[in-house]
C-alpha cells in the first residue's frame, strides 16, 4: 500500500528535478506542492518552494514576473542560502538579464560555497575591469592595454 505524497515530498522531488535540469517535471511537482500548501491555509510557503517554483515559472515562460518575484522573495526572506541566489541568477539569465544574474551569483558566493554558482560564473565568462576605469571599455587605450595584459598572463 503506497502512502500519499505530502506537499513537502513534492518540494523535495521538485528540487531533485531542478538539480538535474528537468524543469518541466520540477514544475509539475512544485505546482502540486503549491496546491497542497495553499489548501493548508495556516502554513507559509517553504522558501525552497518559493525559489524553485519561481525559477520554473521563469524558465518555462509560464509567468516570468511572478516567478522572478517569488525568487526575490525567497532571497529577501531567507537570504542565507546560496542555492536561492543560484535560482535567482538562473531566472535572470532566462530573462536575458545577465548583469543582474552575475550580481545574484556573486552575492550567493559571499554567503557560502556552492559549486553551481562558481560554474555559472565561469560559464558566463566574467570580464576584468578596464585598466583605466574612467575611460570606456571600448576606448582604444583600454582595449590595447587589455590585449597586452591578456598576452602577459598567457606567457
Amino acid at each position: 500500500m503506497s502512502e500519499e505524497m505530502r506537499p513537502k515530498d513534492y518540494v523535495e522531488l521538485g528540487v531533485l528535478y531542478i538539480r538535474e535540469g528537468r524543469y518541466e517535471e520540477a514544475f509539475r511537482a512544485l505546482r502540486q506542492a503549491m496546491f497542497g500548501y495553499t489548501e493548508q491555509r495556516g502554513h507559509d510557503l517553504p522558501y525552497p518552494l518559493m525559489s524553485y517554483y519561481g525559477l520554473c515559472l521563469v524558465v518555462l515562460r509560464q509567468d516570468p514576473p511572478r516567478g522572478l518575484a517569488l525568487c526575490k522573495r525567497a532571497v529577501d526572506e531567507a537570504g542565507n542560502r546560496p542555492e536561492f541566489y543560484w535560482a535567482l541568477g538562473k531566472a535572470y539569465l532566462a530573462m536575458r538579464r545577465k548583469p543582474q544574474a552575475i550580481t545574484a551569483f556573486e552575492h550567493g558566493l559571499q554567503i557560502g560555497d556552492d559549486p553551481r554558482l562558481v560554474s555559472e560564473l565561469r560559464r558566463l565568462g566574467i570580464r576584468n575591469q578596464p585598466l583605466i576605469p574612467f575611460l570606456a571599455r571600448e576606448n582604444f587605450l583600454n582595449r590595447y592595454l587589455g590585449i597586452l595584459r591578456a598576452k602577459n598572463r598567457a606567457a
